[in-house]
């Protein structure tokens, strides 16, 4: 038995060797969760202005168009827990923090970072972000998150351009321009088909929103603690995207998000989701800001935190 072993074990170290190589390597590729972790320890004291939030924010709030001083800490698929966990390891740090800015989007409240299509994001905040929270394990390394096909094109990708960033250095995700647009019908129909929850009023929705509202409520409740004030918007559109999407999700985080910020005099909601002001050159697709969309979507919120303070 005991020779049996020792020749699995022998068998199995050149799989190990290789595998534990390739964990390290593409752990080295530079990427906007080590970026944005890296400005934060770094800038923390010095925000007065947070963005969180999904791709919406990502790519749609341009801090350099902000009269504060900001920075965008949103990610693609970021959940409300998420950002909920950035606000609470800097809570200590933000010391001169005067708002965040929050998207609610289509699926904000109907996903979480487990449930939803994208699930092996949560690596990123694990390996890169420095955040604790806890996952299933395959999600705590990189070989184990995605396929070998996927992570052997990163490696590829990597050897070829040395590994880039989206965000700027304000961390704005830069990669939307508006002369690479996509077509606003066809972009539609794919982004309603993902963001479309199969039914809002089974038991496991119900219990999802829940469980957005308690977060919500955690992170206002933070955002009181620190005397920041908190604008919560839903982002612009396009009408093929609207006419697609399911009325009465969208209209259901509407009437939760409003409900939440009537009860507290530190939180404000602007609807931008039909906004007609928002034309076609401002999209990059049917959901999505372009750099074009994000100048006058950020100058319009930062016209509202002037207001306000």
């Amino acid at each position: 038995m005991k020779t049996f072993i020792r020749r699995i074990l022998l068998y199995m170290l050149p799989i190990l060797l290789v595998a534990a190589a390739l964990e390290i390597f593409i752990r080295r590729i530079p990427n906007d969760y080590t970026f944005k972790k890296e400005y934060m320890d770094a800038h923390a004291g010095e925000i007065q202005t947070l963005i969180v939030g999904n791709s919406h924010a990502l790519y749609g709030v341009n801090p350099i168009f902000l009269s504060s001083n900001s920075f965008n800490v949103s990610n693609v698929s970021q959940t409300l827990e998420y950002d909920y966990e950035i606000l609470k390891k800097y809570e200590s740090r933000l010391v001169n923090l005067k708002t965040v800015i929050i998207p609610v989007s289509s699926l904000s409240f109907y996903v979480t970072a487990e449930t939803g299509k994208e699930s092996w994001r949560q690596k990123n905040y694990r390996i890169y972000s420095g955040i604790n929270k806890k996952i299933p394990l395959k999600y705590r390394f990189e070989i184990s998150s995605l396929s070998l096909k996927t992570n052997i094109k990163r490696v590829i990708t990597r050897l070829k351009d040395g590994g880039k960033i989206i965000s700027s250095s304000l961390g704005w995700g830069t990669g939307y321009s508006s002369d690479r647009a996509q077509d606003l019908q066809e972009s539609a129909l794919a982004a309603a088909a993902r963001h479309t929850v199969k039914n809002i009023h089974s038991r496991e929705s119900e219990e999802i929103l829940e469980y957005n509202r308690e977060i919500t409520d955690s992170i206002i409740s933070l955002c009181r603690r620190r005397g920041a004030d908190i604008l919560f918007f839903t982002p612009p559109a396009w009408k093929t995207y609207r006419q697609l999407l399911n009325r009465e999700q969208i209209d259901s985080n509407v009437k939760t998000i409003e409900e939440i910020s009537q009860q507290h005099s530190h939180c404000r909601y602007i609807n931008l989701y039909s906004d007609t002001s928002f034309i076609a050159v401002d999209f990059y697709d049917a959901d999505h800001l372009s750099d074009r969309g994000a100048e006058k979507l950020s100058l319009l919120l930062d016209s509202l935190i002037t207001v306000r303070k």
